[in-house]
């Protein structure tokens, strides 16, 4: 599914389109530089997205500013979440995806888009800077989660990369790369449980539903930003195909290099520093881990433990069997299918 577009869009306007601006002042009140902000905007279900007049170079700008027609729209947002209202599956289809939340942005933030502007945008008539690409896979359950993060932190690597960098449970490799595509796994069920900024909204359709699908699934996505896009002749829209955007985060997911059978088990604490062991222990008694630690304490420990994919937030479970599994088999370009129910519903539209 496509999980975020970043572009530029051909709009023809009359008054610039911009959320005011933020600029800096020397010692004597002049203005030494000025940036306008995006507008904001509203999608379903209170998802964003943003907006606001774009202007390709100087020499665009001082044009545009002179004969009062600006011809060019900068869009920014997760297309999935601003028409549905959730990511967890969507439409990987680009070019049909694309001018569909284009059109939604702008109607929310009050402009018309005539019919000559969004067959432009249909025909692929955009240019891309940054598009990312994900998809769940279904690993079985939230221990098969924990554990596959915690084997692709320590045995996964990328070609000149090495291992993968570990926050917050997250492992990701060249996270601050333009040049390379970024790759990240993570929990998805634990990110819309963590916060309000990526909750299921309480009114959204099948919300019961949305939520038993995460259980057990591990979110694989790649991020493709101006610099390789332009490497591999996907800057313009009309370069994507329906199946482009799987077909790129397919051969991302092969340069992963994951090492014969790991094996994935929560008796793990002779690896874990000794601040942390006694920790890990209280949760293996079973135990309540916060009410035997300070608070400060109980958050840290829990941010390292989670960094090699225990959560000392979930119980433990004494029936949890230790098993052996192929990484090979689990991390691989068949990522999980939508649920049955969401076929011929609006959340597979484009």
């Amino acid at each position: 599914m496509i999980d975020w577009i970043t572009a530029t869009v051909p709009y023809v306007h009359y008054e610039p389109v911009q959320g005011g601006a933020v600029m800096g002042v020397d010692e004597y009140g002049e203005v030494t530089w000025k940036r306008d902000k995006f507008v904001e905007c509203e999608g379903s279900y209170s998802a964003h997205a943003v907006v606001q007049t774009h202007y390709p170079s100087d020499h665009a700008y001082s044009l545009c500013k002179r004969s009062g027609v600006y011809r060019w729209l900068r869009v920014s947002g997760n297309p999935s979440k601003f028409l549905q209202g959730h990511n967890l599956f969507g439409s990987e289809n680009l070019p049909a995806l694309a001018p569909l939340f284009f059109r939604a942005v702008c109607g929310a933030a009050g402009l018309r888009v005539d019919e000559v502007t969004f067959e432009r945008w249909q025909a692929g008539d955009f240019r891309l800077d940054r598009v990312d690409v994900a998809y769940m896979l279904d690993v079985g359950d939230r221990f098969g989660v924990r554990d596959t993060l915690a084997a692709l932190a320590h045995q996964a690597t990328v070609v000149n990369r090495g291992r993968g960098h570990i926050q917050s449970g997250t492992v990701s490799w060249g996270k601050r790369s333009s040049r390379r595509a970024v790759i990240k796994f993570y929990d998805k069920e634990a990110e819309i449980l963590a916060g309000k900024r990526h909750q299921l909204p309480e009114n959204i359709p099948h919300r019961a539903d949305l939520l038993a699908y995460a259980v057990g699934k591990v979110r694989a996505e790649v991020e493709l930003h101006s610099v390789l896009l332009e490497a591999a002749g996907l800057r313009d829209g009309s370069a994507w195909h329906a199946d482009t955007a799987s077909l790129r985060w397919s051969q991302v997911m092969e340069s992963l290099n994951i090492t014969g059978q790991v094996p994935l088990t929560p008796q793990r604490m002779k690896d874990l520093p000794s601040h942390l062991r006694g920790t890990y222990a209280l949760w293996e008694s079973g135990r309540d881990v916060r009410a035997h630690l300070a608070r400060p304490t109980y958050y840290r420990h829990r941010k390292q433990l989670l960094a090699v994919g225990i959560d000392i937030a979930q119980p433990f479970r004494d029936d949890y069997a230790p098993k052996v599994v192929s990484l090979q088999k689990v991390i691989q370009p068949t990522p999980a299918a939508p649920p049955r129910w969401a076929y011929g519903t609006d959340l597979l539209a484009a």
